[in-house]
């Protein structure tokens, strides 16, 4: 009887035993599988950690497209620069031209002038009376032979 007692007592140890080491087995089981669920959540949160650094990276890679679309501007800005003084120098070669053609009408209103001056000079000549000449000695024999007369 006592080996009975004793085979019971052990097989309710046993069992004692057993449920307590399936209840720890259970309960690291259960703390893996928390373990398991937090590492799931530290790859979700480094995964979102990723896109944010893919987002930033975006936010670089507009700021670099932005600053290239700003150095455009200014080239665009000194080509229209350089088309303003291209037009300016076009007005300056048409002063050029209209001074070239007043220098033209100065030198003809000079030549005007200095028609008028030879027909003022042949219309004196004109106006003026006739001079008398006293026949020479060497004139010719047709004069000498008239003034003797």
């Amino acid at each position: 009887m006592f080996t009975l007692a004793v085979a019971a007592g052990l097989a309710a140890i046993a069992l004692a035993v057993r449920g307590v080491f399936t209840l720890a087995v259970a309960a690291g089981l259960a703390a893996l599988a928390s373990v398991a669920a937090g590492l799931a959540a530290l790859s979700a949160l480094a995964a979102a950690l990723a896109a944010l650094a893919a987002v930033a990276a975006g936010l670089a890679a507009l700021s670099a497209l932005a600053a290239a679309l700003a150095a455009l501007a200014a080239v665009a800005a000194g080509l229209a620069a350089l088309v303003a003084v291209a037009a300016g120098l076009a007005a300056l070669a048409a002063v050029a031209a209209g001074l070239a053609a007043l220098a033209a009408v100065a030198a003809g209103l000079a030549a005007l002038a200095a028609v008028a001056a030879g027909l003022a000079a042949l219309a004196a000549v004109r106006a003026a009376p006739p001079t008398q000449r006293k026949p020479t000695l060497t004139g010719s024999a047709t004069s000498r032979f008239a003034t003797s007369r």
